[in-house]
């Protein structure tokens, strides 16, 4: 029990103060990189960020019925155990009337940043359970991606 609350406190530490990466430096240049014209380079981006983090991902395209286009969903897998622990974010951006994407930055590049340098922290960790960290696209469109993943 001691271990999953000491994992579960650590996770929570990250959350606690400003979102500053333990370098000192600032996320919000992370979160930047996310303003992007096209979901693709939004997935760029995501791949660019796990790439500095030097996480390995897999991609996971898919296509829905509901979705324009193919999706991406990119999966980072730490560690091994009996169960998996899910830690996601979605990095995808609505679109808007006139056909560009929002930024984005606040519901979802943010979010995407944290869980990447919480990825990035806990593949440190000894853990006991397999942690999956999924950053899913087409959110915006009705839960596309997690609905693929799932």
């Amino acid at each position: 029990m001691f271990k999953r609350l000491s994992t579960a406190a650590a996770l929570f530490s990250l959350l606690a103060g400003p979102v500053v990466a333990e370098s000192g430096r600032d996320l919000s240049a992370e979160v930047a990189r996310f303003v992007r014209p096209t979901p693709e380079a939004r997935t760029e981006a995501v791949k660019a960020l796990l790439d500095r983090h030097e996480l390995t991902y897999t991609i996971e395209a898919f296509r829905h019925q509901d979705s324009p286009a193919e999706g991406r969903n990119v999966v980072v897998t730490i560690g091994d155990g009996p169960r998996d622990l899910l830690l996601t974010a979605h990095y995808d951006a609505e679109r808007l009337k006139d056909g560009s994407l929002s930024h984005g930055v606040v519901d979802n590049a943010a979010s995407a940043v944290i869980v990447a340098e919480a990825a990035r922290r806990l593949a440190a960790e000894r853990l006991n359970h397999r942690l999956v960290v999924i950053f899913f696209d087409q959110e915006e469109l009705g839960l596309l991606g997690a609905q693929a993943w799932v």
